[in-house]
């Protein structure tokens, strides 16, 4: 739930901030409280806003992942090469054909593996929260085991996170090649 919020959030922003220059100079602090700010320094935050519950936990989450993802989603648009634009503006493309039909397309596959990558760190964080406040969790089962001595617990929740994880990158980068199939084959001409 944090991360889909984060994207539902950092997408559309990231997007607007990378096109349109007056809106990324208005948001732009916000883009770069991730570069700046640790993100365990949002765990108290999160305390402090959503109480000790599951509610937190999606909060960090959310802040977390928001973070990261929004400078993320501004790189991918503002690296979309300056050919296309002039090319479409030469075509009479208006600015909404712009971002509609070049800057997304052209910045998708790279926005993907933004979120592809925020996602997997995601879990890391998750779990950190978990371990800080947690009755319930990966990271909870790893505090207790810990507080217990039972090492063989951890490494067996270790493998199940690593198991868990390559079960998700494989679906995000299956996912990724079903939805950009020309960036592959760009890839492989390249090769």
């Amino acid at each position: 739930c944090g991360f889909s919020l984060a994207a539902a959030m950092a997408l559309p922003l990231g997007i607007m901030m990378g096109c349109y220059p007056k809106v990324g100079a208005f948001f732009r602090p916000l883009s770069l409280t991730g570069s700046y700010v640790p993100i365990v320094t949002f765990i108290p935050l999160s305390l402090a806003w959503f109480g000790i519950s599951e509610m937190q936990k999606v909060g960090f989450l959310f802040i977390g992942c928001f973070v990261v993802l929004l400078p993320a989603v501004i790189r991918a648009v503002e690296e979309v090469a300056q050919d296309y634009l002039d090319l479409a503006s030469v075509k009479g493309a208006s600015q909404w054909q712009l971002v509609h039909n070049v800057i997304l397309p052209v910045a998708a596959p790279n926005i993907w593996g933004s979120l592809r990558t925020v996602y997997g760190v995601g879990w890391g964080w998750i779990i950190l929260a978990e371990i800080v406040n947690g009755d319930q969790g990966v990271g909870y089962l790893i505090s207790i085991s810990e507080r217990r001595g039972q090492t063989a617990s951890i490494y067996a929740i270790v493998i199940v996170i690593c198991s868990v994880a390559i079960l998700c990158d494989h679906l995000w980068r299956v996912g990724g090649r079903w939805l950009f199939p020309y960036k592959e084959e760009n890839r492989k001409g390249r090769e």
